[in-house]
């Protein structure tokens, strides 16, 4: 079952940001967009009012607004680069094992190499 939603999710975080906030309903099944609109997808078995409530969620949900998840991942990120930039000018066999940890780490995301919890994803996926 899908329920077509008048809403513009402006960025792939807001996106993200709305499935994750939709995946606390055990009906939700995941969600598409396109411009102007999200498309929920709901198991077959939703009644009217879980149908209402993903509606209402959806048209409340503001796009500029972080989750906590990505909140942190922004704090994650943003300590990481600090011990980073730290690093900059410094001979290789002078880093600190921060800096050393931080510029692999900046490494990592760059390939698309960390999930969201801060994991390392398997080889096949990044490498």
């Amino acid at each position: 079952m899908q329920i077509k939603i008048e809403k513009n999710l402006p960025s792939l975080t807001a996106v993200e940001g709305l499935d994750e906030t939709l995946r606390a309903f055990a009906f939700f099944r995941g969600l598409s967009t396109r411009p102007g609109f999200v498309i929920v997808h709901l198991d077959d078995t939703a009644t009217p009012t879980e149908q209402a409530q993903i509606e209402s969620a959806v048209r409340s949900f503001d796009a500029a607004q972080l989750t906590a998840r990505q909140q942190q991942r922004v704090q994650n990120l943003a300590n990481i680069r600090a011990v980073a930039q730290s690093a900059v000018g410094v001979a290789l066999v002078d880093l600190t094992a921060a800096q050393v940890r931080s510029l692999l780490a900046c490494l990592l995301y760059k390939n698309h190499a960390v999930s969201d919890d801060g994991k390392i994803r398997t080889l096949a996926d990044w490498l």
